[in-house]
């Protein structure tokens, strides 16, 4: 899972990508884009970047998810949850494969505000 070297769900020999994130400032909001799993081992971490980034006085956040590959029910509550903060503005790009069929499946999709990729 989120950090873990070995991928069980591909069977042992698969190596999963390390949990990354990327901060790319992009005029009046900042890009955050996680890279990996999203997971429980890792939701804390892609919390700390975008909290840190809203204390720092970014009002803006663009959430881009096509990095992701792979998401569980935590990342899922973590993506809503930060797209209802008070106290910024976070908008969601749309990920790929097994992330988008996550938030096709569980009705969320529709209710997130998405924005085209950039």
């Amino acid at each position: 899972m989120g950090g873990s070297m070995y991928d069980s769900r591909a069977g042992s020999d698969a190596i999963a990508t390390p949990f990354t994130v990327e901060v790319v400032p992009d005029r009046d909001r900042v890009v955050v884009e996680p890279h990996g799993e999203l997971d429980l081992a890792t939701t804390g971490e892609l919390r700390d970047h975008i909290d840190d980034l809203v204390s720092q006085g970014f009002g803006t956040i663009l959430l881009d998810l096509r990095r992701l590959e792979f998401m569980d029910s935590a990342g899922l509550r973590l993506v809503i949850e930060q797209t209802t903060r008070g106290d910024a503005t976070v908008t969601v790009v749309d990920g790929a494969g097994p992330v988008r069929r996550l938030l096709e499946l569980t009705g969320v999709r529709d209710e997130l505000p998405l924005e085209p990729a950039v």
